[in-house]
């Protein structure tokens, strides 16, 4: 069988697809990234992976696309995010005939609002969008172009995209039953086709061999990088966090990101702070805000505190389970973590099946 990985950022690929690349019976596995960029970023740092070749698909027309999936004997398209760039991806498979699989990354919120800053400082990037929703418009209808941007830009109901059904995967691997329904509810994913596999995105990570006794670990998430939030804010948040680790007698140690921005690694390093990039610190108790990573701590007996930053309200399926805090003056009277309830959210990571065995479905 031969398989494609779609993906935008070049480091997506071993994150949220290691399980493919670890067990798939795949004669070739190809890559298409959207941009040259992101070509040279997969080539300098993961050419040990040695695919059949990675493709940049950026600016490709919904055409072109079919006609690279006939001409390489595409048989799965495999997807990790339902995208503007993603979702281009998907009509052209469907077009020829090439099942597509959806695979959940992560923890899932709604709608990522944008600054107009992150647009103006992306303008490239946004214009290559504007261009992919034109040519998805021109291979459905023309409203569907205002509809995308609509739903992606300013925050409209995804499930308006519902009606649209080459605008879905032909099956989708989900964590639990909650994001089955979730996905359905606020993504307008058809009731059909899902597979319920557990959390697989987590069984890639495990502690550091290092003890990290007496640190507070903060679980990095790339919130500026994204647009998602104003740098000052963040660099309050730090600033108090800071304050509240040598409050408690405490060393602070960051689980890095792997899109970290720089100003944010020289911040932390000049105040002489840890930054752990490949394995996760084992500290007394983790501080974080809704990151994929935070129930990998809970689930292996470290308490999670959510700390929740201005107009960025924790989502249900982790305030469902860990400790919720807006202040560092709460924290000593929050500390309700409900470990019971993560296997409704995320089932069980240790037992999660493997995603290789559902591509040939």
């Amino acid at each position: 069988m031969n398989i494609l990985l779609f993906e935008i950022d070049a480091v997506n690929i071993k994150r949220y697809f290691y399980d493919v690349i670890e067990f798939a019976q795949a004669d070739r596995i190809h890559v298409a990234l959207d941009s040259s960029v992101q070509c040279n970023i997969f080539m300098e740092n993961y050419s040990e992976l040695n695919f059949h070749d990675v493709k940049d698909v950026g600016w490709w027309s919904i055409k072109k696309i079919e006609e690279y999936l006939i001409s390489n004997n595409i048989q799965r398209v495999i997807v990790d995010a339902h995208r503007i760039p993603d979702i281009r991806v998907i009509v052209a498979s469907r077009n020829v005939g090439v099942k597509v699989v959806y695979i959940q990354h992560g923890l899932y919120i709604r709608f990522m609002r944008r600054s107009y800053k992150f647009f103006l400082a992306k303008i490239f990037k946004t214009l290559r969008y504007l261009y992919y929703a034109v040519d998805i418009g021109l291979n459905s209808k023309l409203v569907s172009t205002l509809l995308l941007i609509w739903v992606h830009v300013f925050g409209g109901d995804r499930c308006k995209l519902s009606t649209f059904k080459n605008f879905f995967p032909h099956s989708s691997l989900v964590f639990s039953s909650y994001w089955r329904k979730w996905h359905i509810e606020m993504y307008g994913f058809p009731d059909g086709e899902f597979n319920i596999i557990g959390t697989p995105d987590l069984k890639k990570y495990k502690f550091s061999n290092e003890s990290f006794s007496g640190y507070v670990a903060y679980c990095y998430q790339t919130l500026v990088e994204d647009g998602r939030i104003h740098e000052k804010v963040m660099n309050n948040f730090y600033a108090e966090l800071i304050s509240f680790c040598n409050s408690r007698d405490k060393k602070l140690v960051v689980k890095g990101h792997p899109r970290m921005g720089g100003r944010f690694l020289d911040f932390f390093q000049d105040n002489e702070i840890r930054i752990v990039f490949d394995e996760i610190p084992k500290a007394d108790f983790v501080i974080g805000h809704y990151s994929t990573l935070m129930p990998f701590w809970a689930i292996n007996g470290t308490r999670v505190y959510c700390y929740e930053l201005p107009e960025h309200q924790i989502p249900e399926s982790i305030a469902g389970w860990a400790i919720s805090i807006s202040d560092f003056r709460d924290f000593d009277r929050m500390n309700n973590q409900n470990n019971a309830e993560m296997s409704f959210y995320y089932e069980n990571f240790i037992g999660s099946r493997s995603v290789a065995g559902y591509l040939t479905r």
